[in-house]
């Protein structure tokens, strides 16, 4: 019979079991309790600053974004600024060089017209001594001043009538 419970034993099992219980409980209880609460605080703040890291860096990404718009756009007016006065300074060199040019070419007009006026007297005054030589050859006397005058005056009246035909 050795292999048979004695049930005697029981209840002083089950009351041995019901004190360990409630020491373990005093004993235990409150430092495990006070152990998952301070671990579930911590992770409750870990979490919630997980998040504000998260909600912070969510914030820089977009200040980021937006800064970088600004700046692109920025860019854009300072190339824009750029060109137009790039355009601005073509178009002063561009006129100055028109005006330089209308100076030369009026410089060279008046010396083309001085040149050929310069042309046209010598050409007269030759004329002029050619036909008072001729003249006076061939009428054999001295031709007087007016008359000379005169006879050249007539001369390139006619010489123009001519030339404006």
């Amino acid at each position: 019979m050795s292999d048979m419970i004695d049930l005697t034993v029981i209840p002083y099992y089950l009351l041995n079991l019901g004190v360990l219980f409630v020491l373990l409980r005093l004993l235990l209880y409150k430092p495990i309790s006070k152990f998952l609460a301070a671990r579930r605080e911590r992770i409750a703040t870990q979490l919630s600053d997980a998040e504000k890291t998260r909600v912070d860096a969510l914030q820089l990404l977009e200040s980021a974004q937006i800064q970088l718009k600004q700046n692109r756009y920025q860019a854009d007016q300072v190339l824009a600024d750029a060109r137009v006065q790039a355009q601005a300074y073509a178009a002063e060199i561009l006129a100055d060089a028109k005006q330089q040019a209308a100076v030369l070419l009026a410089k060279a007009r008046e010396q083309t017209v001085r040149e050929a006026q310069e042309a046209n007297d010598q050409l007269q005054a030759q004329v002029v001594d050619l036909a008072a030589d001729l003249a006076g050859r061939i009428l054999a006397r001295e031709v007087r001043a007016e008359d000379h005058i005169a006879l050249v005056d007539a001369f390139f009246d006619e010489v123009d009538t001519c030339a404006a035909s």
